[in-house]
This record gives C-alpha cells, structure tokens and sequence, in this order.
C-alpha cells in the first residue's frame, strides 16, 4: 500500500479578480500548506471494483468521493484497466476552506500513477485539473502564489513556519454557493506582493493590512457564525485573523503559543471545533 498525507492549506490572501463565462471565478490567493493531513493509503484492488474505506460517513458514496473519482477518472485518461482499494482516515475538517478534499483527490492521482508505474506530470497535472481548480495544486503544496483559478502556482521562497489556531462551526458552506453569493459583494483592498514581503519578515501585524478574503462577507452573510467567530478570535488580541477560502472555518496567526492555547481552550468550550497546527515554510534552497 502506498501511504500519503494529504495536507490541508489556508488562504492567507483571496481575491477575487472576476467571474468568466465558464462559471468559474479568477483569484489571486496566497496560499499556505498546513501541517495538518489526512492520511490516505492506495494499493490495487484485486476485482474490477474500486474500493473505499473512510473515516467519515459522510464521504462513504464512491459516486460523490474525489478519491475514487479520481480512479475512474485515471482509468479514462489512461485507458489502464487497472482498479485500486484505499483507506481514508479524515481529520481535515469538511466544509471548512482547508483544501481537504482536493488534497485527497492529489493523493489519489499521485498513488494510482504511482501503482500503475506511469510516469507522466504533465497528465497528472492535467488530470487534477479535470477534477478541481485547486487539486493541481496539492500534487506539490507549499507556500505559493495562486491564480488562474487556483491552477497556477507559483512557489514562494523566504516564507518561514507559523503557528495557526483554526476554529470552525459545526455547519459548513459549499463553495460554489458562497462564490456565486460573493458576486454581488464589494471587493477588499488586498495587496498580495505586499503580504508575502511581511510574511518573509514575520511581521504579522503588517501581514494583516495587506491580506483579506473577498468571499468572508459572502459567507457571514450565508452563516452569521461566521461572523461572530471572527469576533471572537480577534477579541483575543491576535495579530492575524480571517476566514480560509470559502469558509467556514476561522485561522488565527500568531507567535504566542500560550495565548493560542487559552484560545483554543475557551473555543472548544464554546463548542467550536478547535486546533492548533503550524504552516509548512518554504522548501530550504
């Protein structure tokens, strides 16, 4: 069995530039991994039957799961009649903006290229992006420059590791709801050139001027939990606060683990689900 960790992301810029004919929006995002995964193991399959165990019921409808989309999808592309067995344990929150799904679908390509001993990036990449804007970008996470639709990215060299709180309700958004919500709400003034040279210098209260999120109104106005969430952490006095990609959850930078932690605390007592994790810095060169 080929074992991954598929890793989730924030969105610590989201603009969005526009929406195309096709439906979907162009963005530019700044992107970062999280150490936080999912773990995903592939190997083949004996019968001509993709097989699925997950940890979350939720996900369990092989017609619905990026995973096993992802296999009939390399069966098609290829034309290798070859079928694959996989166990999903989830802990990526679901419906919260963090890439979990996407980054198992990544996975998925990887381990079924992998098993059938085809060696074709281009494909892969190709593939991803057949099965979602952003999965072509978790065949590589790392802290990246994003546009296009999210397809493009362009890796970020300097950017260090932070600490991240991440915080959620229980409900979730689906993101082509909130982005087409989204359209009718203003635009924020986020500078992206600018965020990364503060993130470079891990001045995070200069980080936060330049940052936003065009979908956080759309989605408060779909969940006002949203929104009270995002009261609640900037009350703790964190210099960097805002909603991850379509939401719902809520991530909170900073470099005082001690107040993340009595955070984290007062959050689950609230009865938000709540985590402390770290973001994946730039590949050393």
């Amino acid at each position: 069995m080929e074992r991954f960790e598929p890793k989730a992301k924030i969105n610590v810029a989201l603009r969005v530039v526009g929406r195309r004919e096709d439906g979907y929006h162009d963005v530019e995002m700044v992107n970062l991994p999280l150490a936080m995964s999912d773990t995903l193991e592939i190997g083949l399959a004996e019968g001509e039957e993709d097989i699925l165990a997950v940890s979350d019921d939720r996900l369990a409808d092989p017609e619905k799961n990026l995973v096993t989309k992802a296999f009939r999808a390399f069966r098609k592309k290829t034309g290798r009649n070859v079928w694959f067995r996989a166990v999903l344990q989830k802990r990526i929150p679901v419906e919260a903006g963090l890439g979990g799904g996407s980054s198992d679908c990544a996975s998925a390509i990887i381990g079924a290229y992998r098993l059938a001993d085809i060696d074709d990036l281009e494909g892969m990449r190709s593939l991803a992006l057949s099965l979602g804007a952003d999965v072509p970008y978790f065949l590589n996470p790392s802290p990246s420059y994003v546009t296009g639709i999210g397809e493009l990215a362009e890796p970020l060299d300097g950017i260090p590791s932070f600490h991240v709180l991440l915080a959620k309700p229980a409900q979730g958004l689906s993101t082509k709801v909130v982005y087409c919500a989204s359209d009718a709400m203003r635009r924020l003034p986020i500078d992206c050139q600018r965020l990364i040279d503060a993130l470079r210098r891990k001045d995070l209260a200069e980080a936060s001027r330049f940052a936003g999120n065009d979908l956080q109104e759309a989605a408060c106005s779909l969940l006002p939990k949203v929104c009270e969430l995002t009261r609640i952490m900037r009350g703790f006095g964190f210099p960097f606060v805002q909603m991850s990609g379509s939401g719902t959850s809520v991530f909170a930078i900073d470099e005082d683990l001690d107040r993340l932690e009595a955070a984290r605390k007062k959050l689950r007592e609230d009865g938000y689900m709540a985590r402390i994790t770290t973001t994946m810095a730039s590949p050393a060169k």
